[in-house]
């Protein structure tokens, strides 16, 4: 049937039934919560969810795989170290004898116990924390500490584990800046003429015995300069090692 000029067309059954469902929509949808009304739209572009809601990045601790790498290494190698100190110890001692096994002194045993504990705690830290930075100048600090226990605990003044503190420094020159391998040599400086004075006055037990004051000031002396030129020798090396990244980088950008 035809319809006049200006006169609506009667909608069939259908398209009402179609409107009053589309205006039900209407209403529910600005009706309901504006959480509801998120995950529905997401549920409907799930595809697009990435672009619409971007993973934040960590902008606290950007990432740095070069010292990523070098901390990783310093983790699993102190560990390999001390293995190696121990298998030393255990060779020089008895040859590798299984009846010789108790003759590793306890110290260094304990030592090994405790960073192997450590090398596990470092490495989930390592996964879980992106600021390799501060890890690896904690680590370093840490190790300081437990290199002056083990000299304390091997006789001191006289114990063959002085020379952790050069390998230290060294480490630390190659991993961190100049600033830090310089406070790390004065530290193990500091850590070692402590514990020389405070054994030769007998305030704290000495497991080498009675030893002369002047050899006391001797060992102090020549440790803490060697300690100190390494010190300052690897921290000159970290410095030019980091204007040469710089300079590099300049030149890639």
């Amino acid at each position: 049937m035809r319809t006049h000029r200006g006169c609506r067309r009667k909608k069939s059954f259908f398209e009402i039934y179609i409107d009053k469902w589309a205006r039900l929509f209407t209403i529910l949808e600005h009706t309901r919560p504006p959480v509801y009304r998120f995950i529905v739209v997401q549920e409907c572009r799930f595809s697009t969810f990435s672009e619409v809601m971007p993973t934040p990045k960590n902008r606290l601790f950007p990432a740095d795989p070069v010292l990523a790498g070098k901390l990783r290494a310093l983790i699993f190698g102190r560990f390999v170290l001390i293995c190696l100190l121990l298998l030393a110890q255990w060779w020089w001692t008895n040859g590798f004898s299984i009846s010789g096994a108790g003759s590793v002194p306890r110290p260094l045993f304990y030592f090994f116990l405790f960073t192997t504990g450590l090398t596990a705690a470092y490495y989930v830290v390592f996964r879980m924390n992106g600021d390799h930075l501060g890890q690896t100048r904690v680590q370093v600090f840490v190790d300081a500490c437990l290199i002056t226990w083990l000299v304390w605990a091997t006789g001191d003044v006289t114990s063959p584990y002085i020379t952790l503190y050069i390998i230290l420094i060294s480490v630390t020159g190659i991993i961190l800046g100049k600033s830090e391998t310089l406070f790390i040599a004065i530290l193990c400086a500091a850590c070692f003429s402590v514990l020389s004075v405070l054994t030769a006055q007998s305030m704290i037990y000495s497991l080498s015995g009675d030893v002369p004051p002047s050899r006391v000031v001797q060992s102090i002396g020549l440790n803490d300069i060697a300690i100190l030129v390494v010190g300052l020798l690897a921290a000159r090396l970290s410095e030019r090692r980091g204007i040469s990244e710089e300079l590099r980088q300049t030149e890639e950008s």
